[in-house]
């Protein structure tokens, strides 16, 4: 039975059929006044996600009122499907305290005026096909998460400092959305590049080894309140985890393995011991 007071109520509608068909919602406050706003982006179409990814074809941002505020693109009748990440993303690139549109449309990195949708920055890819995704992070040690990771569909991972300048490139099997995150406090990222740990500067720190597939989605947390970061990794994988570094355990469930077994163990979750982390999590 639910208890009174919390059954959920209509507030209002927002027609989007502008947007066009197959939209993902992002969230986020264009205007500084305090609500979110919405941005709906519909990906590129013709094209089989399974290999190549999605650019952005379209976007549109509604104030919670149903008002259309912009609209950067033409909408397809027929655009690609979900099964990949759009590359796009709300995030305040350029630290004036409003929030820019960062996205991936005719194979160039786009930085718009989340405001006005006026076109505020473009530079071109490092790759063809660097576009499955646009992930936040601080590999260089400044202020606040102002450098990027790009990477194509299952192979390649291109990092650019906030000048769009090439730090590195990583080959091995990035899954669906590397994972950043300061594991060991000295002020810059890790990236958990599918089941690949590398350093801000994509050295390899180490690797879980013998997964199957590809890491469908991956997070830090501290999972066991011993107040250390530990990695968690979801996905198509239905081999086993072996430890992975001094201290590591895997988990499936509740159910805990010594990290000093013998045995393969099943694995659901990897966990990396560290140090301490600093309190930086970086937006998806």
């Amino acid at each position: 039975m639910t208890e009174r007071g919390l059954e959920p109520y209509l507030l209002g509608k927002i027609d989007i059929t502008a947007a066009g068909l197959g939209c993902k919602m992002l969230l986020g406050d264009l205007d500084g006044d305090g609500r979110m706003e919405l941005v709906l982006v519909q990906p590129d179409g013709g094209i089989d996600d399974r290999y190549v990814p999605h650019q952005v074809q379209c976007m549109t941002a509604y104030d919670l009122e149903g008002r259309m505020l912009w609209q950067i693109g033409k909408p397809d009748p027929k655009p690609g499907g979900p099964g990949s990440d759009y590359p796009v993303q709300l995030y305040d690139w350029d630290g004036d305290d409003d929030l820019e549109v960062l996205c991936v449309m005719e194979k160039q990195f786009r930085v718009y005026d989340g405001r006005t949708g006026a076109l505020k920055q473009t530079h071109e890819s490092p790759h063809p096909e660097a576009h499955d995704c646009i992930i936040i992070a601080n590999l260089t040690g400044g202020e606040r998460p102002r450098d990027l990771l790009l990477k194509d569909r299952y192979k390649r991972v291109w990092a650019l400092d906030r000048d769009f300048k090439l730090l590195w490139t990583h080959e091995g099997n990035p899954g669906h959305f590397p994972w950043v995150y300061d594991l060991d406090g000295d002020g810059m990222d890790e990236v958990m590049a599918g089941y690949d740990l590398l350093d801000h500067d994509g050295r390899r720190l180490w690797s879980c080894r013998d997964l199957e597939d590809h890491a469908d989605c991956i997070w830090v947390g501290d999972v066991n309140g011993d107040g250390l970061p530990e990695i968690v990794i979801g996905g198509d994988c239905h081999g086993d985890v072996r430890p992975v570094r001094d201290g590591a355990v895997a988990i499936r469930g509740q159910h805990r393995v010594p990290a000093r077994r013998t045995r393969p163990v099943p694995r659901r979750f990897a966990r990396a011991a560290g140090r301490r982390p600093r309190p930086h999590r970086a937006r998806q």
